[in-house]
């Protein structure tokens, strides 16, 4: 009976040494595997990207392009597979601890059938304060034994278990990662291509702006006090650019009939000709465009003369404005919408009625109904104008730009469409994961008040009740799994946002070139100057 402890001992050691071995055969680290396959895609790129004197910058593009998304569909063939490497470690994990505990159980079901008969062999041959005693009581600590064995297998494993599980969040964040980046190759792909076809259309014709009408007179500073325009509603048009700038920088906008006095307000980062053409019967008080390049208009307008106040920082001559008063924005809670809403009211005392926010368009039309702000969304951005009693009156969800059903007829879709809809996905997966996160912290209080009180419960008898003790554990594993699940949906989460950080760093990246090149221009123009 005193050699069980020691065959115990063995029996634990070898079920370690058997999960340890298991394990280390397939313990192949995923980010090296990952980090290999890229380092050779890599190479493999760079070794095909060879200069060729004769293809266009186009044809590289493309080039460079295609190659790019092979590499990017290498690397997500890798993470594939090491998805597949650790789905089949955690499966040889679950297969080795089954049968380890099963080993554990039958052996321990041994020793207890051996006590039951030692037991049984006292109570009917021995009398009381036999020395049998001593044989019953070292089967009773062999049992314990054996249960303290137990523990430590159950630490080993569970030790062995969050090593696979890193393994297993690194490998979907990577799988997940290298997914993002082939669309962002696609689209990149796609958006090269499309530009390369639009030129081959337009080849051998020149990319003429259209002549000017006489524009109206352009006031430096407009003679009109903010009492001339209190009855006023004040509309306002923001673009990033216009629909075809390398062709036309041109601009519609329509202003419907308006039943009130307005302000028409337009603005966009780069240069636009706004073409506006005013109803017979709108009353339109005042013009302003601003922006960050030049900004040029024309009216036409069968009413009185219409004052202009141009704020772009650039004026036609290259030369930047000394005032600071410019700003654009083509979405309405953003830093630079909130921005120019204040710089507004402060020239005009007016919030604005309604807002019409896009990438790019070719038309707009104003109706007081398109783009149409509450009170708060309109009083938001301006400190202190917002009363606690308005803020409350109204949801807090604000729109980021103008909804479909407010885009202006005629609108020109954008070769970058792609990329909007991927922002606008990646903006509900990001909500997704976040409410999946709250869903989580809340069972985790749960768990944490069971946990609780099982603890009171132990503490309180003075007994450790193999039930409650039982109980106790599977609280702190389901604790112990939650807190792993949070963990991995907030690195989901800081994936997302990187991924949405790059689509918005990629929308901004296709005026690279103009937006250099105007700015050098400008700075250049300016030294000449005497």
């Amino acid at each position: 009976m005193n050699r069980i402890p020691i065959r115990i001992a063995a029996y634990l050691s070898f079920c370690i040494l058997l999960a340890a071995q298991g394990h280390a055969q397939e313990s192949d680290s995923v980010p090296i595997y990952i980090d290999s396959i890229k380092s050779d895609s890599k190479t493999s790129l760079s070794q095909q990207l060879v200069p060729d004197p004769l293809a266009s910058d186009l044809d590289s593009e493309i080039k460079k392009a295609e190659l790019l998304m092979k590499l990017k569909q290498d690397e997500l063939q890798a993470a594939q597979s090491a998805g597949a490497l650790v789905d089949k470690k955690m499966q040889n994990f679950e297969t080795k601890r089954s049968e380890a505990f099963a080993s554990h159980d039958k052996r321990r079901q041994a020793l207890l059938d051996r006590l039951r008969d030692i037991e049984d062999e006292i109570a009917q041959n021995d009398p009381v304060g036999s020395p049998m005693g001593n044989v019953i009581q070292s089967a009773k600590n062999n049992l314990q034994s054996h249960d303290q064995a137990k523990k430590k297998l159950d630490e080993s494993f569970d030790s062995m278990l969050l090593e696979l599980r890193q393994d297993e969040t690194q490998s979907r964040l990577a799988l997940r990662q290298a997914e993002t980046e082939l669309e962002f190759a696609k689209l990149q792909l796609a958006s090269v291509k499309k530009e390369a076809d639009r030129r081959k259309k337009t080849s051998g014709t020149a990319a003429k702006k259209p002549e000017k009408d006489a524009p109206p007179e352009v006031l430096s500073d407009v003679d009109l006090a903010q009492e001339d325009l209190a009855d006023c509603r004040m509309h306002i048009v923001g673009l990033y650019r216009a629909a075809d700038d390398r062709s036309s920088d041109e601009v519609f906008v329509d202003v419907k009939p308006l039943d009130h006095p307005s302000v028409i307000v337009v603005s966009s980062y780069m240069e636009v000709l706004w073409r506006i053409r005013i109803a017979k019967d709108s009353d339109v008080k005042l013009v302003i465009a601003t922006g960050y390049f030049a900004q040029d208009l024309t009216l036409t307008t069968d009413s009185k003369q219409v004052p202009v106040l141009n704020l772009s920082y650039f004026r036609q001559d290259k030369q930047p404005q000394r005032r600071g008063l410019w700003a654009y924005a083509y979405s309405w809670t953003t830093d630079e919408g909130r921005k120019m809403a204040r710089m507004l009211y402060d020239i005009t005392g007016l919030t604005a009625s309604s807002f019409q926010g896009m990438e790019s368009a070719r038309l707009v039309q104003i109706d007081g109904v398109r783009g149409k702000l509450t009170n708060r969304q309109a009083k938001e951005p301006i400190p202190g104008l917002l009363t606690d009693a308005e803020r409350m009156a109204e949801p807090v969800e604000f729109p980021d730009e103008a909804d479909a059903s407010d885009s202006p007829p005629g609108k020109v879709e954008s070769d970058i469409d792609e990329l909007y809809a991927a922002e606008a996905s990646a903006k509900i997966a990001i909500r997704k994961t976040q409410d999946k996160v709250a869903e989580i912290r809340e069972q985790l209080e749960n768990i944490d008040t069971e946990i609780g009180d099982l603890t009171r419960q132990l503490t309180g008898s003075g007994k450790q009740d193999p039930a409650t003790v039982d109980q106790l554990r599977q609280a702190v594993r389901k604790q112990f799994q939650l807190r792993q699940q949070e963990q991995e949906q907030r690195v989901q989460t800081a994936g997302m946002k990187l991924q949405l950080v790059e689509i918005r760093r990629m929308l901004r990246q296709r005026d690279e070139d103009t937006i250099v090149d105007r700015t050098v221009e400008a700075i250049l123009d300016r030294r000449k100057k005497p």
